[in-house]
C-alpha cells in the first residue's frame, strides 16, 4: 500500500526535449505508435496524419497543442478506445488489433482520468472507486477494502460513503485518480484532468497523480493546456494538424 498522499513534494527535473527517449532495450518500452493515421470520414478530417512515438515504462508525457490538433484522438489511440485508419500501435510488445481483447487490455492495464471525472452518480466514492474491479474474481470484502485504501491515500478517507453531487470538483478528481489506480495499471492516461478545476485543486491533484505514478513506475500521460503540467513532465509531445511538431 502507498503510503497516504501529504501535500509535500519535489519538483521533477525537466528534460527539454521533444525527441524520443534513448530506450536501449525493448522492455523499457509500454507503448509504441508506427505511422498512426486517423481520418474520419464524417467531415473528411485527419486528426492523426502518420505519427510515430514510443513512450517509455515509468515515463511522464505530456501531450500539448492548440485545440482541434489531435491530442484527444492521440490519447484515445494510446489507450485502445479508438482505432487508427493505418499504421500500427503495441502495447507491452503485443500489437493493439482485432486479436487482442481490448476490454481486458483497458480494464486491467489501463487507468482513465478525465475531465469532467466520469463518476457514477448514483454511487459512493467507494462504490465508484470498486469499478474496475468487479468481474476479476476478488471477493466483495477484498474490493472494498482496496477502495477504502485508496481513498484514504488520496485523502479522502472520510469520504468514502459520500456521492459525487457531496463533493467538490477536486475531491471527485481525486476520487477519479483512486478508481484509475484500483487495478494497479501500467499506464495513466489523464484528459485535461485539472480543466474543471480551480488552480489550487488542480495543483493538488497533479501533486497526487505524479507522486502515486512515480512511485509506482506507472507510466503517466496527460493532455494538457496547463504549461505548469507540462514543465513538470520527462518529456513534452507538442502536436500541429495532427502531426508531432518540435518546437
Amino acid at each position: 500500500m502507498r503510503e497516504a498522499y501529504t501535500d509535500t513534494h519535489t519538483d521533477a527535473a525537466i528534460v527539454d526535449t521533444d525527441q524520443q527517449p534513448d530506450l536501449s532495450k525493448d522492455s523499457n518500452i509500454l507503448v509504441e505508435l508506427q505511422e498512426v493515421s486517423r481520418h474520419y470520414v464524417d467531415g473528411d478530417v485527419m486528426a492523426l496524419d502518420r505519427v510515430s512515438l514510443v513512450i517509455g515504462r515509468g515515463e511522464f508525457v505530456s501531450i500539448v497543442g492548440p485545440s482541434g490538433c489531435g491530442k484527444s484522438t492521440l490519447l484515445n489511440m494510446i489507450g485502445a478506445l479508438d482505432r487508427p485508419t493505418s499504421g500500427s500501435i503495441q502495447f507491452d510488445g503485443h500489437p493493439i488489433d482485432d486479436a487482442m481483447n481490448l476490454d481486458q487490455l483497458r480494464s486491467k492495464q489501463i487507468g482513465f482520468v478525465f475531465q469532467s471525472f466520469h463518476l457514477l452518480p448514483n454511487l459512493t466514492a467507494e462504490e465508484n472507486v470498486q469499478l474496475p474491479m468487479f468481474g476479476d474474481g476478488r471477493s466483495v470484502v477484498k474490493r472494498r477494502k482496496v477502495a477504502r485504501e485508496l481513498l484514504t491515500e488520496v485523502g479522502l478517507a472520510d469520504r468514502a460513503q459520500h456521492f459525487p453531487w457531496q463533493l467538490s470538483n477536486g475531491q471527485r478528481q481525486r476520487v477519479a485518480i483512486a478508481r484509475a489506480l484500483a487495478n494497479g495499471p501500467a499506464l495513466v492516461l489523464a484528459d485535461e484532468p485539472t480543466g474543471a478545476l480551480d488552480s489550487e485543486s488542480g495543483e493538488v491533484v497533479m501533486r497526487m497523480m505524479t507522486e502515486f505514478c512515480r512511485n509506482d513506475q506507472t507510466t503517466l500521460v496527460v493532455v494538457t493546456h496547463d504549461d505548469s503540467i507540462a514543465e513538470r513532465s520527462d518529456r513534452v509531445i507538442r502536436l500541429l494538424d495532427g502531426r508531432i511538431v518540435n518546437v
